[in-house]
């Protein structure tokens, strides 16, 4: 490189900075920046801390612990940071809940503005991401708050309507200075991490799982599936739109473009910052998406309504309707340059951390710990098999809990706590046998603490779906389930391709019973998988395939696997195996007790 490439490299470079810095630096903005940290904090209080004192946490952080599946402790974000191996106690629980009541309510009036925001943020991060460490993933109901709290809580939110603002002009009689322009990289930067939400649910639809960014989610089979997956797992009856949907190609593949385009619209207002009117409709977008998300999937975050408030021009619509803001005529504040330059490093850092984690979508890497920042992938996978121009039916893996009562009676319980995620260990490959078995009986336990920790009275289930009955249980089943969705134009309901226990608890005996499988092993010649299992008699197991329940809506039967048992490990039959076509075959382990009763268990799955 030359010198004169050297320096034209470095004039670009420069002016860059300069685009940068005038971005995020730009006069005014004290009363917007006000006005959205009264809006954010008490999205937070709301939903956040809301959510913990009356769903998940309410009785206290040691019953909390009870009745979550502590065996499958996967931590995320800062509980991960400071808890990686052990979850964090009882006590350290209830003070983080009381820390982030009272920080929150401090951020929310403007006393001690900043350490406030600050505490506010970071219990509020730990609350959520606690939420979410019993599982690999989570969902996605914290984290645009969250995402646009982590930039926020360090801005200049403070200096007017605020207690912090009354106590420097009546009580130390030095009234705070406005005239900065540093009030609006905190605003724009949390509008940027609100938008994410869409934006990154926006991109995996549009990319798809496999990157050909090619609209299938929107020209195929896979609207009419994602819209009624929800109602189905419910098990409510699917409303009159939702049924107008799923029974029209046409209406599905039109609702799934205008989907995505809402998706895709709110990240644009961070290029309307001079464009008042355009931005609050971008904004409007969002909210719209609120009710559109309630209207045709049944899910609904109002709270997420009050994060509108990044989107409105505070102080161009507050002078249009004739408030007197305060103007301040003193000499403009001048800033600490270092500290410019480290809030300029920050907000490109932030910014590329949210892309890169939407772009290359690593949610789907397995090993994502960065909660709140997230790939939004949330129903982004194409619900619909090959070819796309083709009805097909859509095959479907979910959990099941069903409990029993005398008389063969049984009531499935569609939304017990869990139920989206405790399932999968049945399928997961790369743990032993032992492990797979501490998470599935620790998932029976955590469902049987939330059934016995009702006293007998009777658990709501899912909107409209009634009740379940907690006195005179027999036994509760957890499966994991192969559901399918008929194809188009039958009628959309749940049949079920194939279905084995993954855990379950019988009162005769007060016990809870499992079995599972690792995965196969080529050792010295043989396959062989290592099997064992949890308060079961056994008298002897038997190890069965079962065809691709993915590709076939009709497996047939089991496939009885021929081999021979040394200690814990089968040794399979090497013919049958390579008599097998290339395919995915869950391994369904059969427990005979003593008594003669038998069981079937998910163990694994076989790829070959």
């Amino acid at each position: 490189m030359t010198a004169l490439d050297a320096g034209l490299w470095k004039a670009r470079v420069g002016k860059l900075r300069d685009i940068w810095h005038g971005y995020l630096f730009r006069p005014g903005g004290a009363y917007a920046i006000a006005l959205c940290r009264i809006f954010l904090f008490s999205y937070l209080a709301i939903h956040i801390i809301g959510d913990t004192f009356v769903y998940y946490m309410a009785a206290g952080g040691d019953e909390y612990l009870a009745s979550v599946n502590v065996a499958n402790y996967y931590p995320k974000s800062i509980v991960w940071a400071l808890f990686p191996s052990t979850p964090p106690s009882g006590w350290i629980i209830d003070l983080v809940r009381y820390i982030a009541i009272a920080s929150t309510a401090m951020a929310i009036i403007g006393l001690a503005t900043r350490p406030a925001m600050i505490i506010s943020t970071l219990s509020c991060l730990f609350l959520a991401s606690l939420i979410f460490s019993w599982e690999p993933q989570w969902s996605h109901p914290y984290n645009s708050g969250l995402i646009a709290a982590i930039p926020f809580m360090m801005g200049r939110a403070g200096d007017v309507l605020s207690a912090d603002a009354l106590i420097a002009k009546y009580v130390l009689k030095r009234p705070i200075s406005i005239n900065r322009d540093v009030y609006w990289w905190p605003v724009i930067l949390g509008m940027f991490g609100v938008s994410t939400v869409y934006f990154g649910g926006f991109y995996a639809k549009w990319s798809t799982p496999d990157f050909t960014y090619d609209l299938s989610w929107v020209f195929s089979d896979n609207l009419r599936n994602s819209v009624a997956l929800p109602w189905l797992i419910r098990g409510q009856e699917l409303p009159w739109n939702v049924d107008l949907i799923v029974n029209s190609p046409v209406m599905w593949k039109l609702a799934a473009f205008g989907h995505i385009a809402t998706q895709a619209l709110p990240i644009l207002a961070v290029f309307s910052l001079k464009r008042p009117y355009i931005r609050l409709a971008e904004g409007l977008v969002f909210v719209a998406g609120v009710f559109l998300l309630k209207f045709v999937m049944g899910m609904w975050n109002p709270s997420w309504i009050i994060l509108a408030a990044f989107f409105v021009d505070w102080e161009f619509f507050l002078h249009k309707a004739g408030f007197a803001l305060r103007q301040d005529s003193t000499p403009l504040v001048g800033e600490n340059p270092n500290a410019r330059r480290a809030v300029e490093v920050f907000a490109a850092l932030f910014v590329a951390m949210n892309l890169v984690i939407i772009v290359v979508r690593y949610d789907e890497w397995g090993q994502h710990r960065f909660y709140p920042f997230s790939s939004m992938n949330f129903y982004s996978n194409v619900a619909a098999l090959q070819p796309y121009g083709k009805h097909q039916f859509y095959p479907f893996a979910y959990g099941e809990l069903f409990v029993r009562y005398p008389n063969d009676v049984s009531r499935k319980w569609s939304c017990a706590p869990g139920i989206y995620s405790d399932y999968a260990i049945a399928f997961k490959s790369g743990l032993s046998p032992e492990r797979k078995l501490e998470i599935q009986v620790g998932a029976m336990k955590a469902y049987m603490s939330h059934l016995h920790g009702a006293n007998g009275q009777p658990i709501t289930d899912c909107p409209g779906t009634g009740t379940v009955a907690t006195s005179d249980m027999v036994a509760v089943d957890l499966f994991a389930s192969i559901l399918h969705i008929p194809a188009y134009p039958e009628q959309v309901r749940f049949e079920v391709t194939r279905r084995a226990l993954v855990s379950r608890y019988e009162s005769a005996g007060d016990r809870i019973v499992a079995a599972a499988a690792g995965e196969i092993e080529w050792t010295e010649g043989t396959i062989r998988m290592a099997v064992a299992s949890h308060g079961l008699s056994v008298a002897r197991y038997d190890i069965f395939f079962s065809r691709n329940p993915w590709t076939t809506d009709d497996p047939g039967p089991l496939i009885p696997v021929p081999g021979r048992w040394d200690g814990r490990f089968f040794y399979m039959d090497q013919d049958l195996y390579d008599r097998l076509e290339p395919s995915w075959y869950p391994v369904i382990v059969r427990v005979t007790e003593t008594s003669g009763h038998s069981y079937d268990f998910f163990g694994a799955i076989v790829y070959k």
